[in-house]
């Protein structure tokens, strides 16, 4: 993290491109009694304002990128209900991000996402022992490329089954027009470097679910249900990729990374035929651009920059262990 935050202060330092050129003029500059210049040309975001006079620009971005969302319109909300609660999130965590998203606060247990590791827990002791995980794993990168059958990866078809209904949850995401997952920390003091990013790092597990999902519909000659999968894998990944983060850029491009592997080996079967193909091209053409690292450096990583900064100039030295931290 400190790596990251270092190496993309440098690219800020050097970089001339203003991202808010075509924003009203900036009025006169206003030191808050942390003595901090508020202007678009030093803390860009001008409110909203601490009682310690910084600026606090989780709130910032959040009302950014919240701007025309609902609950009802919000993809991330159905993304957070099939990932759900997990045992490394906090209780002041979980009821901000609710309260963020609109929602109430998730429950302890449901059927949320399980990737395949955790779904191998859920086995009775015996069947766990019997298992070689080194082999599932491997089976399972196998499934996520090429068509199969569940006689051949049996394992690989009950993890999916597990996932079903989490899954669905993700197919619907995929329909709403909007995607807005709210920075959250579970700091008393919040700041941009220290938000966690839960959804993002499981979205994973849902990509891999839809890639060996749909090779197993191609494996039974279900051309239709392959499609349909990769194509909301597709689009799941641009949904992810639409945060303000680099990280969040990276996993959205990742995430299209594996349904493009899977893309190969629809392509390559035989029993897809031509109009098929060109109604599986037309609908990958048709799909939103994946997401700019520009822009992401010039929103959410300028503004963990300047955070950084914010605190070390009212911190000092206590700043770099909250940003170490």
């Amino acid at each position: 993290m400190r790596t990251r935050a270092a190496i993309v202060t440098m690219l800020l330092l050097f970089s001339s491109r203003a991202w808010a050129a075509d924003e009203e003029a900036t009025p006169t500059p206003k030191i808050t009694k942390a003595g901090i210049k508020l202007s678009k040309e030093t803390t860009y975001f001008t409110e909203p304002v601490r009682e310690d006079g910084t600026i606090d620009y989780v709130a910032a971005l959040n009302k950014k990128f919240s701007e025309g969302v609902t609950p009802e319109n919000n993809a991330a909300v159905l993304i957070w209900r099939a990932i759900g609660y997990r045992t490394d999130m906090s209780e002041t965590f979980n009821e901000r991000a609710a309260e963020r998203l609109g929602i109430e606060a998730l429950p302890k247990k449901g059927p949320f996402l399980t990737d395949i590791g955790e779904f191998l827990k859920t086995l009775p002791a015996g069947q766990q022992a019997a298992v070689e995980q080194d082999q599932i794993f491997e089976n399972q990168g196998t499934a996520m490329s090429r068509p199969w059958s569940p006689k051949q990866f049996p394992m690989i078809d009950r993890w999916i089954k597990a996932n079903e209904k989490p899954l669905a949850l993700i197919v619907e995401a995929t329909k709403r027009e909007r995607y807005f997952s709210p920075l959250v920390s579970d700091d008393e003091r919040e700041t941009v470097i220290s938000t966690l990013l839960p959804m993002v790092q499981e979205s994973r597990t849902a990509a891999r679910l839809l890639a060996a999902r749909a090779m197993r519909s191609l494996g039974q000659d279900d051309i239709d249900a392959a499609t349909k999968d990769l194509l909301v894998c597709h689009r799941f990944g641009r949904q992810i990729g639409k945060g303000p983060t680099i990280i969040e850029a990276l996993v959205g491009i990742a995430i299209d990374s594996v349904a493009a592997s899977a893309d190969q080996a629809l392509i390559a079967s035989p029993d897809i035929s031509a109009d098929q193909l060109v109604a599986y091209r037309k609908n990958l053409e048709s799909l939103p651009t994946l997401p700019r690292m520009v822009d992401k450096v010039d929103l959410g990583e300028r503004f963990l920059s300047l955070d950084a900064i914010q605190l070390l100039a009212t911190q000092g030295p206590k700043g770099l262990q909250i940003i170490g931290d």
